[in-house]
């Protein structure tokens, strides 16, 4: 945050109000132009306000968004930072993160979503990345059947990976899950590796009345 330039007409003003983190009472120093500090107590030594809670909030909140993190991963940080430094977590602080993150003891558990006509653009991370998809094989078709070439259409013209997206999780800790062709082409034009978040727009193949049911990509961005 910038430091504001203070001007001559700046003026200052003292107020109390409670912590939006913790709750408790505080005071808020503030001018005009911008600055603001918070205080326990007015006047020397100026015991200025750390919340806990309030920085535990923030701080997972910049990991949910810049990390991309589950919370049982944040948790899984948290854990592993304090055993590699030696630190024991207070009581104060782990009531804290079971506040805000609410989801140790919740098992996380993801939906297979059924291929239908919808949605047309969804996001998240690749789980799985399975090449050369035998659409024959998978759709219980004959390949020596001139018609199940005619059914699986553009499909059966040129290799096709799988990718396996998982959407962040929900408040309750669950997910869904999608599986979206792409053909080499695309793929080739946007590499995908593990782990990588992505938005991508699908297109819904149905052929053969029902036979053949498929989500495919040809348009996807990293994020």
């Amino acid at each position: 945050m910038s430091i504001p330039s203070h001007k001559t007409s700046c003026y200052t003003r003292a107020y109390s109000t409670p912590c939006r983190g913790c709750g408790q009472a505080i005071w808020v120093f503030s001018c005009s132009c911008g600055s603001k500090v918070l205080f326990d107590e007015l006047g020397s030594p100026w015991p200025e306000h750390v919340c806990l809670s309030l920085k535990v909030k923030e701080a997972v909140a910049l990991i949910r968004n810049m990390d991309r993190l589950t919370d049982e991963e944040i948790y899984a940080l948290v854990d592993k930072y304090a055993a590699d430094h030696r630190v024991e977590l207070s009581d104060d602080m782990l009531a804290l993160l079971d506040g805000e993150l609410g989801k140790r003891r919740r098992p996380f558990a993801f939906t297979r979503v059924k291929c239908h006509d919808g949605p047309d653009l969804t996001g998240g991370k690749v789980m799985e990345i399975n090449r050369n998809i035998n659409f024959y094989r998978r759709f219980g078709l004959d390949k020596d059947n001139l018609l199940s070439a005619s059914i699986l259409g553009d499909l059966a013209k040129s290799p096709h990976h799988e990718i396996i997206l998982r959407e962040n999780p929900d408040r309750n800790n669950h997910s869904n899950q999608y599986s979206i062709l792409v053909s080499e082409k695309t793929f080739r034009a946007a590499p995908l590796s593990l782990g990588d978040f992505i938005l991508a727009r699908l297109s819904y193949v149905n052929r053969g009345i029902g036979k053949v049911e498929a989500w495919v990509s040809s348009e996807y961005k990293k994020y």
